[in-house]
């Protein structure tokens, strides 16, 4: 009897050990290194099969530079960013070409210097919209802050990271960042995280890969590693 619990537990372990795999197999990490910024916009492909899954533009319609000439200590972004000057109303907008059901992760920074004077806060506001619908599916907005990363160091300039997700799937998101600072230009953000490709259709053509897509590998993952656990587990009841 305690075999069998044993071998239940043993097995129950491991199908939240491999859910887990196949969830971050799905996540692709956009860190800016080689992008271009091209008639003001950056499209991205964020899972290298020659299929673009992202276009990050300015709102406002001023210039997005993709920053890797000064060096400075971040918690939550590193080297190169992508930059664009503070102007009221939102500053950018990510859409998403195949659309957007996981969770956004992005890391945001400023030129506030850390640590921060007193009275002079930023904040950054995502919302995440349907093509057909002006009210947000999804809101959140996070202070930015100076941090002491044990690993990583102290923030130079003040910097955080924010979360988004929602329960219908998304088409776009805007950013934008508040402060009572007059002289702060520009913010950057960096190390966008998610699965942009979700909804991707199958790439036809001269492009096309043989080999699936990250986010079909982690499924088919799952499916084989549940399967052998279970023909495990049914050899050791019998």
């Amino acid at each position: 009897m305690v075999s069998i619990r044993n071998q239940l537990l043993s097995f129950s372990a491991a199908i939240v050990v491999l859910s887990q795999t196949a969830f971050a197999l799905a996540q692709e990490t956009v860190d800016f290194v080689g992008a271009k910024v091209v008639g003001g916009s950056v499209i991205l492909d964020t899972n290298g099969d020659m299929v673009d899954d992202l276009i990050i533009a300015s709102e406002s319609n001023g210039p997005l530079v993709v920053e890797s000439s000064f060096t400075a200590n971040f918690v939550y972004s590193e080297m190169p960013i992508l930059s664009h000057p503070a102007e009221s109303g939102p500053e950018l907008r990510l859409t998403f070409l195949h659309g957007l059901s996981s969770p956004l992760e992005l890391g945001f920074s400023g030129t506030l210097l850390c640590p921060k004077p007193n009275g002079l806060d930023l904040t950054v506001t995502a919302e995440l919209f349907a093509n057909n619908s002006a009210t947000p599916l999804a809101t959140v907005k996070v202070p930015a802050s100076c941090f002491n990363d044990p690993v990583k160091g102290a923030s130079e300039y003040v910097e955080g990271k924010l979360v988004i997700s929602s329960n219908a799937p998304a088409d776009y998101a805007l950013i934008n960042y508040e402060t009572s600072d007059p002289s702060f230009t520009p913010f950057s953000i960096d190390n966008l995280s998610a699965n942009f490709s979700n909804s991707q259709p199958p790439a036809v053509g001269p492009s096309a890969r043989s080999i699936p897509a990250l986010p079909a590998l982690g499924f088919w993952a799952l499916v084989a590693g549940i399967g052998l656990m279970g023909y495990r587990f049914k050899r050791a009841v019998k």
